[in-house]
């Protein structure tokens, strides 16, 4: 959080947003950037099937045998570079580092050295059918909820961390279960299509639409010219006051603000925003850029993605 000289509303609100959204957050030690594990409850089945209808079929990967990437592994080992995290927060012990290797972390539950890294509520997949029988441990680093309800709800893996071999650095990917790995944004993000922002008490979908999509939703008034090419850009927001509310934009010089106050293109009344929590630019050579806060000053709780 900024110096509190510099915050347009209370700590306190800050501190309640704390509570409420973080179970655990860790630093890139290098870099200082910031992962959150939240708590925040959704209609997940809403969010998953908004993106799948929006999503295009991925591409074939080919297999590659285990044995071989596990021997691949144990050769770079030694040469390929470090990640550590920090927890700066949440229920795991603050200040805690966690060591990376292309093997995966460091004294993990899993022991497997496969290149995954797994995180988790829960240590093992549900207890086998056979009598007295533990299930398969899933997980190398347990972050625990403390509602046991929602432990057992969410079991599974909830995300990873994966050294590739191939570009040689480590790649994170939220797995579905749980209520999602965000990362504070702390640099221009340029938008892509189904990118899942999280802010305040609110979920927002980005999607890039061509002419032909957007023509059908917007007055004639705003209908773009003939010879322009550009994507627009639709907000679909999930959870929150705002719940279900759509927002469309054409390429413009026009500064998209979000946030709590009424000159906001996106306004929302959420006491967790900030006046304004962030804004969108537009650029010809890169298309649609989010920017946490405005006017150089940062949001309170952050952008999430």
């Amino acid at each position: 959080l900024p110096p509190i000289s510099t915050l347009d509303r209370s700590s306190a609100a800050s501190d309640v947003y704390k509570r409420q959204m973080r179970i655990g957050e860790f630093e890139f030690t290098d870099s200082n950037q910031v992962l959150s594990i939240t708590n925040k409850e959704t209609n997940n089945e809403a969010l998953v099937k908004h993106i799948r209808s929006t999503t295009s079929k991925p591409s074939v990967v080919l297999a590659v045998d285990p044995k071989t990437k596990l021997q691949q592994l144990e050769k770079v080992v030694h040469f390929a570079p470090l990640l550590r995290l920090k927890v700066i927060s949440g229920n795991l012990p603050i200040g805690t580092i966690y060591t990376i290797t292309a093997q995966g972390i460091e004294n993990g539950l899993r022991g497997a050295k496969d290149g995954f890294t797994y995180f988790g509520c829960k240590k093992r997949k549900c207890k086998s059918s056979i009598r007295h029988r533990k299930g398969e441990i899933i997980n190398d680093v347990i972050i625990k909820n403390p509602d046991k309800e929602i432990s057992q709800r969410h079991r599974g893996k909830h995300f990873q961390i994966q050294y590739v071999l191939d570009s040689n650095c480590y790649k994170i990917r939220d797995l579905g279960i749980g209520f999602g790995a965000y990362a504070k944004l702390e640099n221009p993000l340029i938008l892509q299509d189904n990118h899942l922002l999280s802010m305040g008490e609110s979920f927002f979908i980005v999607n890039l639409l061509p002419d032909t999509d957007i023509e059908k939703r917007i007055s004639k008034a705003e209908l773009p010219k003939k010879d322009d090419l550009h994507t627009k850009l639709r907000i679909k927001v999930f959870a929150g006051p705002a719940n279900g509310e759509l927002f469309y934009f054409s390429p413009c010089k026009q500064t998209i603000k979000l946030g709590r106050q009424n000159s906001c293109e996106i306004q929302i009344e959420d006491t967790l925003l900030s006046k304004y929590q962030a804004h969108i630019v537009f650029s010809d050579e890169k298309g649609w850029i989010l920017i946490d806060g405005f006017n150089g000053k940062p949001s309170t709780n952050g952008t999430w993605l």
